[in-house]
């Protein structure tokens, strides 16, 4: 049973890991959306072909990130079916302190984001409410997945 827990706990790290590198490069990548798009107008990102290929590595992200979800929530249906993978996996005391922690971290990057666009407004106007209203969950998810990930590998 040991290396059922073992490789379980590794999967799940797998998975864990490859939907945060895709999470870190869309945010890259709707960075560089951004700047093209908004702050350098005259390169018009959306009528050249660049601006097709962001888009389609954009989606083909979210659809990596998609796909890591759900396996994520399959191992987690897979763990909590057995008692011995729930309890070593799910509910142990270090992965409870984790989530907290983690929280924590998701709830304070959400809660900072918007303070953020408004000392960025100061030195560069942003015209976008939208912008900064879908910014703030993604923060605050990026916050939370990635304090999890490195408690947990810690």
């Amino acid at each position: 049973m040991s290396n059922l827990i073992e490789e379980t706990d590794r999967q799940q790290q797998r998975y864990w890991k490859r939907f945060l590198i895709a999470f870190f490069l869309l945010i890259v990548l709707l960075i560089v959306r951004y700047v093209f798009g908004t702050v350098l107008k005259e390169y018009e990102l959306n009528s050249h072909p660049i601006g097709i290929v962001v888009l389609i590595i954009s989606v083909a992200l979210l659809v990596v990130m998609f796909v890591h979800i759900v396996k994520l929530n399959r191992l987690r249906a897979r763990a909590a079916a057995n008692p011995q993978l729930k309890e070593a996996l799910i509910d142990n005391e270090l992965t409870k302190l984790h989530l907290d922690q983690s929280w924590k971290a998701g709830f304070i990057g959400a809660a900072v984001t918007p303070f953020a666009f408004l000392l960025i407004s100061s030195f560069h106007t942003i015209n976008d409410p939208v912008l900064v209203a879908f910014a703030t969950p993604i923060v605050g998810s990026a916050a939370f997945i990635t304090t999890f990930f490195l408690k947990k590998n810690r």
